[in-house]
């Protein structure tokens, strides 16, 4: 199951009013075409994040080696870990404000409260990620206004701790913010994932509600003077080429 949640992955969970007119024979190929779009983008959105909770991972162990052997703090292997999991912040940032913007757009469009739910989902998870940084940021008397981007400030943290802590705690420090940031994305993949599955389920629904639709009327218009059709063996709506272009 798992891997047919991902194959339709996507972050637009959608009540029944979101097909306009119903399936392809109510006008609704247009929503599914738009629907497939925005659930290719969201899958490769749902990899990233998987990509980013690994590469943190990484870097934890990478933190971790340099914890029990540091060399010169902002050196070329510290500093290029600063700007790894600065890049994986803003990374994980981007993609849930983009994707709480499809949710956001798409219940506009079609009415849908599922896509406002996760918009909101995801809108609240970019607000927990960016205050965690602001409280690590204050913890040193820094603010984020003064910095242009994630990986600056991470940098101006962990120079700060090294001022008062030395080489070790500033070590520390960075290694507490990349373990912070594995956490939320984690979640943020979490958040995806469920999406996903969701979005699953409805699409097997509307198919099933949809064909039963098709078999019905061909009951009622088959001609009494010819054998009728039993229900489920008339030609299926072939979803797939209108979801996935195949």
């Amino acid at each position: 199951m798992k891997k047919n949640f991902v194959f339709l992955a996507g972050a637009l969970v959608i009540s029944g009013s979101a097909l306009a007119g119903g399936g392809a024979a109510g006008g609704g190929a247009t929503e599914y075409t738009q629907l497939r779009n925005e659930v290719e983008l969201i899958l490769q959105y749902e990899q990233t994040v998987m990509g980013y909770v690994r590469q943190g991972l990484q870097l934890q162990n990478e933190i971790d080696n340099l914890i029990k052997n540091p060399f010169s703090l902002l050196g070329k292997d510290v500093g290029g870990i600063i700007n790894k999991v600065g890049k994986i912040m803003s990374g994980a940032n981007s993609i849930a404000g983009g994707v709480a913007q499809i949710d956001r757009n798409f219940a506009t469009k079609f009415k849908s409260p599922s896509a406002a739910s996760y918009s909101s989902k995801l809108t609240s998870w970019n607000s927990t990620s960016t205050a965690t940084l602001d409280k690590v940021l204050a913890s040193v008397d820094l603010h984020r206004e003064d910095y242009a981007s994630d990986t600056a400030r991470i940098e101006a943290v962990v120079r700060a701790s090294e001022s008062t802590k030395g080489a070790a705690g500033a070590l520390d420090t960075l290694r507490d913010i990349n373990l912070l940031q594995i956490e939320h994305t984690r979640k943020l993949g979490e958040l995806l994932a469920t999406q996903n599955e969701a979005t699953a389920t409805y699409m097997a629904q509307q198919v099933a509600k949809d064909q039963a639709a098709v078999d019905a009327v061909t009951m009622l218009t088959t001609p009494d003077n010819t054998p009728r059709q039993k229900i489920g063996t008339t030609t299926p709506i072939k979803w797939n080429s209108i979801l996935f272009g195949k």
